[in-house]
């Protein structure tokens, strides 16, 4: 297997940081505030958001850290060491992307949801 050099890494790392941003921009501007519950966490959190008006930025914080301890548990370190930084950056994103969706929400109407 090939040696990956430091830029390699920090190019990855940035990519990864930058997706997590996006679907997170994606999750409050479109998905949220159309109650469209597409998959995952995520979705289960617009349910229980609609159904309870409980946050969904809460709801996946905590979801996440139950569902990492559990892999913990049953999978061991080795395993859940790498999700680590997945499972607790979304949930960031999605609390500092909030304020930009909010900003630009209004400018969003949709009307035709299949389009």
């Amino acid at each position: 297997m090939e040696e990956k050099s430091d830029k390699q890494i920090i190019f990855q790392g940035l990519f990864f940081v930058f997706g997590v941003f996006l679907l997170a921009l994606t999750y409050n501007l479109f998905l949220v505030p159309n109650d469209f519950a597409f998959a995952g966490m995520s979705g289960i959190a617009i349910l229980v958001h609609k159904l309870t008006g409980f946050s969904t930025t809460i709801f996946i914080y905590i979801s996440n850290l139950f569902l990492l301890l559990v892999s913990f548990i049953f999978l061991g370190w080795n395993v859940t060491k790498k999700t680590i930084i997945g499972t607790l950056l979304y949930p960031l994103m999605l609390t500092l992307t909030y304020p930009i969706a909010q900003f630009f929400l209004p400018y969003f109407e949709l009307h035709e949801m299949i389009i």
